[in-house]
């Protein structure tokens, strides 16, 4: 096959041989184990040379790798692994994520992504249309995509080609076979770290010019750096905010309990209180009769005229008393205990809101004083733009040549008759 043309013929226009077709979940669930298993003993495998590619890895440790696969085999064998300062469920939760979008800022490579079957949260087929430099054409790849949390915290996320009769070849892509898979492992003792390892073996269907193949390399190590730019946006920022939250939750909580005392205020259970025996003072006793008096010259006055309040004495002492007197009733405390309890939580909830409202109505933090952000770096010209550039050039100085030259030996041959 060239590099400009289409998939070979095929018994049918969606089958590519040498790969499963999927037609059931369970048979998608064995296809999709195997993959993995064949991904992970391939990672581990000896004869993985590290590649020098002089990258600006901006302190992620990124190294990259290839190795020789069988002879005769068209599969280019690729590994890189990074040191990244994001848990792996974050990266996790970023790489499984299909918005088209969001992906492009890390992937730009990529211009359309579809699942085509959803057997669970866990398994599924997507369809992918990948671009590729001038002048070799873009390949589409149809695959299953799976993922799986081990009991170490490790994450994993991994592909393998199928074919699947909702997408069959079309004519302005290559069909492609491949796996892929991303390894995940939390670094012990660092929350917020992880050792990502990435490994691909793809068949691109059709001869490949060496360059071409160099720089798919080289792309697959810069793809650390461009995840590791875009999460420091789209996850820090959520991460900060995760953070003070469930810092103002726990300040908002009540204190714990001293030793030996083990009941909650909202759960604790009621002691049974006697009714209280004790009399109420002279003082308490003029008090109510003045205010049953008031109560009673109001109610036969007319509406409109307010009779005058007589005041009486009081003292701090018969509101003491007072207090203590409806205290002592058992439904009065249970009322207090609700009402507490009410209280907190309305705290809790207001030094969150509050919290929100800071950060909504706070200027941005300067990207100096984020001890994770980095400085994106000044944006090169990409290698497609310098190819397209190289070419442009050969275009119009080819021309240029050619019509210097013809007036050089035209020029020479004058003179010569003369």
């Amino acid at each position: 096959m060239s590099w400009f043309g289409s998939a070979p013929a095929q018994t049918e226009e969606y089958r590519l041989d040498g790969i499963a077709t999927i037609e059931s979940a369970s048979q998608a669930h064995q296809v999709a184990q195997a993959a993995l298993e064949s991904l992970l003993t391939l990672e581990k495998a000896d004869g993985w040379t590290e590649l020098h590619l002089g990258l600006d890895d901006k302190g992620l440790a990124v190294r990259a790798y290839d190795k020789a696969d069988a002879p005769g085999s068209p599969d280019q064998l690729i590994k890189t692994e990074a040191l990244l300062p994001f848990s792996p469920k974050e990266i996790y939760e970023v790489v499984w994520n299909d918005n088209l979008a969001e992906r492009k800022h890390w992937e730009p490579e990529l211009i359309t992504l579809e699942v085509l079957d959803a057997f669970s949260d866990e398994l599924g087929v997507t369809y992918a249309q990948i671009s590729a430099p001038f002048p070799v054409s873009s390949r589409d790849f149809c695959s299953i995509r799976a993922r799986e949390r081990r009991p170490d915290g490790t994450y994993l996320v991994w592909g393998v080609a199928v074919n699947h009769k909702a997408r069959p070849f079309r004519s302005k892509f290559v069909r492609a076979k491949g796996a892929s898979c991303w390894i995940l492992h939390p670094v012990p003792g660092q929350k917020h770290q992880c050792r990502a390892v990435k490994l691909a073996r793809v068949n691109p269907m059709g001869s490949i010019p060496g360059w071409v193949i160099a720089l798919v390399k080289k792309k697959s190590a810069e793809q650390w750096m461009k995840l590791s730019d875009y999460m420091h946006t789209a996850v820090l920022p959520k991460r900060a905010f995760e953070q003070a939250a469930e810092e103002e939750e726990a300040a908002a909580r009540p204190a714990p309990a001293p030793a030996g005392v083990t009941m909650d205020i909202e759960e604790a259970p009621l002691a049974p209180v006697e009714p209280s025996t004790r009399q109420p003072s002279a003082a308490a006793t003029k008090r109510r009769r003045v205010l049953d008096q008031d109560d009673e010259e109001s109610s036969s006055d007319d509406e409109n005229v307010a009779p005058p309040v007589k005041k009486s004495r009081r003292t701090k002492r018969d509101d003491e008393e007072y207090h203590d007197s409806w205290a002592y009733d058992v439904s009065n405390q249970e009322t207090l205990r609700q009402v507490e309890s009410l209280l907190i939580r309305l705290d809790a909830n207001v030094a969150v809101l509050n919290h929100r409202i800071t950060l909504l109505q706070s200027p941005p933090v300067p990207q100096h004083q984020q001890p994770l952000q980095q400085q994106p770096p000044t944006p090169a010209r990409s290698d497609r733009a310098r190819l397209g550039w190289r070419i442009l050039t050969m275009l119009f100085a080819w021309p240029v040549i050619v019509v210097l030259l013809y007036h050089f030996f035209m020029r020479r041959r004058l003179r010569l008759r003369k």
